[in-house]
This record gives structure tokens, sequence and C-alpha cells, in this order.
């Protein structure tokens, strides 16, 4: 996804079969095919952004430590900026009027005060804040990733072709509905809509975009009709799976070889009748 204008520009999908099934480095290596044919098609690319993997009385203030972290992140030069920044805010303390959080009790929070201060002093976060200075807002590609959950729902599973042709489609649902305008109130203001964050235990508002229209949708159909009316080869030829297809590497994605399936029915409930017997 291009971080200025949050378009998908190259998808690429990975089996777990094509990685020794080490689901942990599929990432890894969808991201390396995507920068080659990046790369390949004379792309220039300046910066890479990846997604990086409590005390109750603390969540109030969660979203503001937050936001002025990757604030500080944002307007930071330098790590002396930042660490300026990060301890003293430009702002400077809230007046009683602005404040609409109640102070942490040094006694009664004591605790709570200590565990905070751990992580803001902690020497690791210090010694890796160069890192932060360039960081990005992955929020976008995130909700990229629950969009793609509309086409290729967990609950079902997919060939590899087919997986790879719904997400193509969602890519393509996202950057043709990306510039979409906010629907307006009668008066003219935006319309918003309410929806309750169970993760950070508050309510969140976010404005309405007008609806989807989908004119993609006929221009596919077209194409699709023409590949159809200009191929040479019948629908009734047996499909022969590309060259670069994981089902090549391994038929299942277990580890192991399955045994027959009246094979494996028979050990099942055999083991059952003997637990039984016993």
């Amino acid at each position: 996804m291009d971080n200025e204008t949050k378009k998908v520009i190259i998808l690429k999908t990975v089996d777990k079969r094509e990685t020794d099934r080490k689901s942990v480095a599929m990432e890894k290596v969808a991201l390396k095919a995507c920068l080659e044919d990046l790369l390949q098609n004379q792309v220039n690319i300046t910066e890479l952004i990846v997604l990086k993997k409590e005390h109750s009385v603390l969540r109030p203030w969660v979203k503001d430590i937050v936001n002025h972290f990757w604030h500080c992140c944002k307007v930071a030069q330098t790590i002396k900026e930042f660490v300026d920044g990060y301890y003293e805010c430009s702002r400077g303390p809230l007046n009683p009027e602005e404040r609409n959080k109640p102070w942490l009790n040094k006694k009664e929070n004591c605790s709570t005060l200590e565990a905070l201060t751990a992580i803001v002093l902690d020497k690791h976060l210090l010694s890796k804040i160069a890192n932060y200075l360039n960081s990005r807002s992955t929020a976008d590609l995130e909700g990229f990733n629950q969009h793609i959950l509309m086409y290729c729902s967990k609950w079902f599973s997919y060939s590899p072709p087919v997986y790879r042709m719904r997400n193509l489609i969602a890519a393509i649902d996202h950057n043709n509905h990306l510039e979409r305008e906010f629907q307006h109130n009668k008066d003219g203001s935006v319309r918003l809509n309410r929806v309750w964050n169970k993760k950070s235990g508050r309510w969140a508002v976010y404005p309405v975009k007008e609806k989807k229209t989908f004119l993609y949708i006929e221009s596919l159909k077209k194409q699709i009709l023409m590949c159809r009316l200009t191929d040479n080869v019948g629908m009734s030829r047996r499909a022969v799976m590309e060259e670069q297809d994981p089902r090549r590497i391994s038929s299942h994605l277990g580890p192991l070889s399955p045994k027959p399936s009246r094979e494996l029915y028979r050990e099942l409930y055999s083991e059952q009748e003997s637990r039984f017997k016993k």
C-alpha cells in the first residue's frame, strides 16, 4: 500500500507450503516477492513501513499517551528533539478547564505510576528511538487486511488461484472506493457514526462516506467476456496447475502425509472402543 495515496499498488499471496509450513515466515516471503516485482518495474521505493507486533485507572489516558508518543515521532527530526518533546509537552500543563480526566493519585495509584514510569524510561525503548522517528501509521493497512475478509472469509477454504483472485478483487474494491466523499445531513454538516471500541473501552466517532457504486464491475465483465471469446481452447479442457502453484509442493497443508480416510476412521474408533472397554 502506498503511504501517500493509501492505494494498494501490489499484492502477493503466499501459501504455508511455500515456507516449509511456517506461518511466521509467510509475511517475509510475500514482502520479498512484492519488493522484487516493484524493483523490476522500476518503482522508486523511498521508505518501507511494516506492521510490528494495565492498570484500569490508566485506561482513560491510554489514547492520549499513545497519541503523544506518535506526535513526538512525527515532529522530531533527531533523538534529542524526540526526548525533549516526549518528556515535556510543548503545550505546557493543562488548564483545569481543558482537562476532562482525573489525575492519578500518588498514594492510591502508586503501583500504576511506577509501572508507567518503567515503560516511559525503559532503556530498550530509548535505545530504539532512532527507528521510531521515521515510523508511520499502519492503520490503513490493517483496515485493508480486515477488508479482505469480506472476500475471503476464514470460514471457507480456497484453492491458491481462487484465493489470489479474491484478494485482487478486494484490492480493486479498496482502490476504487478510497476517495469517496462524506455524506452530509440536511443542515450541511458531515454525517457521523459512533462505534464502541472494546479494546479502548470508549466510544469512537467516524464520518460516514458515500455508498459504494461498484462502477468497475461492468468493465471487469467486459474483460472477462473478451478473454473467453478470444480463447482458442474450450472450457472443457483439463485445468493445469501453474508452475508456482503451492499444490505442486504438497497436496495438503499438514506436516505429515495423511493415511487413507477409511484407515484413519478405523484407527480412531478402535481407539475409542478400547478406552470404553478399559
